[in-house]
């Protein structure tokens, strides 16, 4: 064995280890064996699935009846894996429906089961045993308020996309809204799929976005956020409703939702502002960068009134973060200019993950502020998912 194949064999058994031992804590048993099963498979057919994010949905992929045994697989990639074990059709399948399990699942070390990821190996085993869309809505793989164009739409996506990505990208499509507003919904609270009951009422909603040309992407979170609000606490500008929702969204207009939801945003911000106290650090160190532009400060927010601070001065809801960074699931980060604050920055210390980036009322970062961003993240080992 030479020195590189050595080299290379080793690391892979730093991967394959760690995975090994977390697969003893698994319950049943029976899945516990088939995933140690599938990273044992990898690390003889194809060692590359280790150095990609492939290697995560493995114990997705564990959870659904395999079609064929796996001994009999040949064929090396996370694709070659899943049409022998999953695919039974003789038509070709869409690569995107494809790899939405592996893009829903994350692209960190390990993973629990999530929700999501369970949706897209279940969806795609449903259709590669010769299943319907149609039929995955009605088993529940699938939001029913799709129409069938949506569910063509969803067949012929190209790109990297998780299931919600996916979903939100062909119901943005055929309501007419153009390709980035999917984008922009994927990184609010539509970046999960809801109950058949909730992704009903939001369709109405997408429907009356995709009509409004005028929107900004900017102003995309603060509405949706604001509408889920409405929803929750039965609001006196939407409705709960369906039928009475679409008639108060015919007589809605933008300007009016967007002061609306620019009023219900400072009313939220400022009752937060005097709450204080400290916030847990996540352990990952911040920046700080010198250039044309001057100094740039990169630095994590660990007090409560600061959080607060950020929020009402850059005119968005960061202060309702709170009880997030105190679980663990949130980080937030303030990046500024000589001192002046530019974009709050949101990470997902679990995964490592740079998942959100905002400035001033919810703006997009500003290419200055995204090269930053990504040598913040070359430098601590983080990813940026989208921001």
């Amino acid at each position: 064995m030479s020195t590189r194949t050595f080299q290379a064999h080793a690391a892979r058994q730093s991967i394959l280890s760690p995975l090994l031992k977390k697969c003893r804590k698994i319950r049943p048993r029976s899945l516990a064996y088939r995933i140690r099963s599938l990273y044992c498979a990898a690390d003889v057919i194809d060692p590359t699935l280790f150095d990609g994010p492939a290697i995560n949905a493995l114990p997705v992929l564990a959870q659904v009846p395999w079609r064929r045994p796996l001994y009999t697989w040949e064929t090396p990639g996370w694709d070659g894996l899943v049409q022998h074990l999953l695919i039974s059709v003789k038509y070709p399948i869409n690569p995107a429906l494809i790899w939405a399990p592996v893009h829903s699942v994350g692209r960190h070390l390990y993973s629990r089961f999530n929700r999501e990821a369970t949706r897209a190996i279940q969806t795609l085993a449903h259709i590669g045993g010769g299943g319907s869309v149609r039929d995955a809505r009605r088993l529940g793989m699938l939001p029913r308020c799709l129409t069938r164009r949506m569910d063509h739409v969803l067949l012929t996506l190209e790109g990297e996309l998780s299931l919600t990505e996916a979903v939100r990208t062909a119901q943005v499509q055929v309501l007419g809204g153009p390709r980035p507003l999917a984008h922009q919904l994927t990184q609010t609270i539509l970046r999960s799929l809801h109950d058949d009951e909730t992704e009903a009422w939001w369709q109405e909603i997408l429907n009356w976005l995709c009509q409004q040309p005028t929107v900004q992407d900017h102003h995309i979170r603060g509405m949706v956020d604001w509408m889920a609000h409405q929803r929750q606490h039965n609001g006196d500008v939407l409705s709960t409703d369906r039928a009475k929702l679409r008639r108060r969204l015919t007589s809605l207009k933008l300007s009016q939702a967007l002061h609306a939801s620019q009023r219900w945003h400072e009313r939220h911000v400022r009752p937060t502002a005097r709450v204080g106290g400290p916030l847990p650090g996540c352990g990952v160190e911040g920046l700080e960068h010198e250039d044309s532009a001057g100094k740039w400060t990169l630095e994590e927010i660990r007090e409560g009134a600061a959080l607060a601070a950020e929020g009402v001065a850059l005119r968005h809801c960061v202060a309702s973060y709170a009880p997030r960074i105190r679980q663990g699931t949130s980080a937030i980060f303030s990046l500024r200019l000589d001192g002046a604050r530019r974009l709050t920055v949101e990470l997902r210390p679990e995964t490592r993950q740079i998942v959100q980036a905002r400035g001033f009322c919810n703006r997009a970062p500003r290419p200055e502020e995204r090269a930053i961003l990504d040598a913040w993240a070359q430098r601590a080992g983080l990813e940026v998912r989208s921001v």
